[in-house]
């Protein structure tokens, strides 16, 4: 026998099921909602990131260039080679010489087997301590760190080996120039002279009352640097040489001194 549900039954089915379609309706709005909010999102970043690049590109672009090469660049001061303290008759006192250490840069160098071989000649190396050198672009530091290296010394040669090497011309081969001071008397008159301390600033005698006309004039040499603020030798520019100070002559007989102090060592 069939019996006809009753019409409260029915009406209490139909309500639940409608709260039903109701929530999934209302779950589906809010997952839509948030899909469009984060995709607004994610387009507004990069909106904002296209157009600061493009702001940077184009109208800051010979600013942000113009501070790059202001970092880049340096001027380095090259000190010029000091006079000569002579006594009367010329014999010289105090002079100065220079020491030139060559080095590579390996980045910068075009390697030529000759040259190289000729290089190691001039510089009393094995050729194949050189090309070692030469070649070795990378090193490995304490912690693991690959490193690129930007200078390898070689050898310290004096002004006419050095020349020879730029004859050579060889790109990435390069030397850092040096003076000290020597005086040949050794301790002959020393409280006369003077002497200069290690930051090569004259501290007593003729080295400091005369050191404006001895120490000559600087010279500058314009060249980059990289990351790390070494020099990139290769790119070095204009360069002014320095001017070499004037030599002091003095009314002192070399001679006559050296007489004048055994005389007194021997008194004493």
């Amino acid at each position: 026998r069939w019996e006809v549900p009753d019409e409260s039954i029915l009406g209490a089915a139909e309500a639940g099921h409608g709260q039903e379609e109701s929530g999934l309706m209302s779950k589906v709005f809010i997952k839509s909602a948030r899909f469009h909010l984060c995709t607004a999102v994610m387009v507004l970043a990069f909106a904002s990131v296209a157009a600061r690049l493009v702001f940077i590109q184009g109208m800051e672009a010979e600013a942000i260039a113009g501070q790059v090469q202001e970092a880049r660049k340096r001027l380095i001061a090259l000190e010029g080679k000091r006079g000569d303290i002579l006594d009367r008759h010329g014999n010289l006192l105090a002079g100065t010489r220079s020491r030139v250490t060559v080095g590579v840069d390996p980045q910068a160098l075009e390697f030529d087997a000759v040259a190289v071989e000729h290089l190691a000649r001039l510089l009393g190396l094995e050729t194949e301590a050189v090309v070692d050198k030469v070649i070795r672009r990378e090193r490995t530091d304490s912690g693991g760190a690959v490193r690129t290296i930007r200078w390898v010394p070689l050898a310290e040669v004096d002004e006419e080996v050095y020349g020879k090497v730029l004859d050579l011309g060889l790109r990435g081969v390069y030397g850092n120039r040096r003076y000290e001071r020597y005086y040949p008397g050794r301790e002959l008159a020393a409280h006369v002279w003077g002497y200069l301390n290690k930051e090569q600033t004259p501290v007593m005698g003729v080295e400091r009352a005369m050191d404006f006309y001895l120490k000559g004039q600087r010279g500058w040499r314009e060249t980059e640097v990289d990351g790390h603020r070494r020099e990139l030798a290769a790119f070095r520019e204009r360069e002014v040489e320095p001017r070499s100070g004037l030599h002091v002559e003095l009314t002192i007989d070399q001679f006559v001194q050296s007489v004048v102090e055994r005389s007194m060592q021997e008194i004493v």
